[in-house]
């Protein structure tokens, strides 16, 4: 329900604009937005199902990076 009303897309400008920030908070929290959900990775990884299903050419949305990083983070702490 959360995602699905939340589907803005993340505008790669924006990312790009963020990532070159002068604010070196901002820049460090944004420097791996484009690893996420677009990476190669490993195909035991819990990610690999999500990416499976993310249409090519699909935009990315802050929800999807929202599941990704915490479908990503469960695993770990799954193997911790």
């Amino acid at each position: 329900q959360w995602l699905m009303k939340n589907m803005d897309p993340l505008n790669d400008n924006v990312v790009a604009l963020l990532q070159t920030s002068n604010d070196t908070f901002t820049r460090e929290i944004w420097k791996d937005a484009e690893v996420v959900g677009l990476s190669a990775t490993d195909p035991n990884d819990a990610t690999q199902s999500l990416k499976a299903n993310i249409k090519k050419g699909m935009f990315r949305t802050v929800g999807q990076l929202y599941k990704e990083q915490l479908t990503k983070l469960m695993g770990t702490l799954k193997n911790t």
